[in-house]
Parts: C-alpha cells; structure tokens; sequence
C-alpha cells in the first residue's frame, strides 16, 4: 500500500473508531470518514499530515466540505477543528516551506 490509503489504513490502527467531532461510532473502515482539515488543493504539503486528518461521519465530512462554515463555527462541537485549522494554518504558512504563504480563508 502507498500514498493516501496507507496514510488512512495507519490512522486507523491508531485511533478510536469515533467521530472526532460527534463522538459517534464509526461502523467499517471508509476513506470517506478521513477528512482533511487543510484542503489538500491549498496545502499539497499537508496531505499526507496526521496532524491534517481527522476522522469524521459522511455527514460530518459532507458538512465540511460542502456545509456553511459561517454556521459551524458558532457550534461548540466543530470548536476543535476550527482550533486546529489555524494551528495546521500557522505551521503550514511559516515552518513548511521556509516562508509565508498567503492564508487562505
């Protein structure tokens, strides 16, 4: 195995077969429950970054990708994704590559 899904079968073994944002049982292992919290579009170099991952519902990973953010961020369970795109942010624009990167919104 190489690339994306190994990097998901491994996070696999490690984390609980939750929803880190509902808490939430996960049933069989799904790629669609590995959700990028920086776009893999605006941060290639974060893609294959644990850190960038989180496990999440097909509802909560449609939420995110196609959702109102504006509305998410006023719920206190999305507080912890908020709280680590901008960790993932900072690092990304100023450790990564040795130089600010225009952050995107």
């Amino acid at each position: 195995m190489k690339g994306e899904f190994a990097l998901f079968v491994e996070i696999w073994k490690e984390r609980p077969h939750y929803s880190e944002i509902s808490g939430e049982p996960l049933g069989s292992f799904n790629v669609a429950y590995f959700s990028h919290i920086l776009s893999k579009g605006a941060y290639p170099e974060m893609r294959m970054d644990k850190r960038n991952i989180v496990l999440k519902t097909i509802k909560e990973h449609m939420e995110w990708e196609t959702g109102n953010r504006e509305k998410l961020i006023n719920n206190p369970k999305w507080k912890k994704v908020f709280d680590l795109q901008e960790e993932l942010k900072l690092y990304a624009n100023t450790n990564n590559r040795g130089t600010i990167k225009k952050i995107n919104s």
